[in-house]
């Protein structure tokens, strides 16, 4: 067993090829922010990702989830479809939707990069993109993800 991973109460039946991969990863979600560039005070230039060691463990742990789900598969080809809702620990005082911080499209971005190599080969693939943020009812804050082909015959 993944620490941080919450098998999923649906798996897609086997019929459905269309979807790559449908996980549930538990814990904290945290933002992937902006990369900045610095240079010391000896001339090293260096890049510095806001993030910081919480937005590694996030990160690993997503992509052990992936890694568990995706088996002994290779990244998928092609282009994909991400689904993600992320579930975040209610505040103190009441508030039907999250709108306030994090930022969804930061925390589409951890878990976006979490899954290249694993479930898709590179984050360019995305070409559909669904994002969702609700504060966690019942149970611990993470994000459910949903990896589906995108089928090209039916694209505009």
């Amino acid at each position: 067993m993944v620490a941080g991973v919450n098998y999923p109460m649906h798996c897609p039946p086997e019929g459905q090829a269309s979807v790559v991969v449908a996980f549930r990863c538990d814990g904290e979600p945290k933002t992937q922010g902006s990369k900045t560039m610095g240079v010391t005070k000896s001339g090293r230039r260096f890049m510095r990702e806001d993030g910081g060691v919480p937005l590694k463990r996030w990160r690993k742990s997503v992509s052990d989830a992936a890694s568990l789900y995706m088996r002994d598969k290779s990244p998928e080809p092609g282009p994909l479809a991400l689904d993600l809702t992320f579930y975040l620990r209610p505040p103190k005082a009441y508030r039907k939707l999250p709108h306030v911080r994090p930022d969804l499209d930061k925390l589409a971005r951890a878990v976006g990069d979490a899954l290249t190599g694993i479930v898709y080969k590179d984050d360019g693939q995305i070409t559909t993109l669904r994002l969702r943020k609700v504060y966690a009812r019942v149970g611990s804050p993470g994000v459910w993800v949903t990896v589906t082909r995108v089928d090209a015959a039916g694209a505009d």
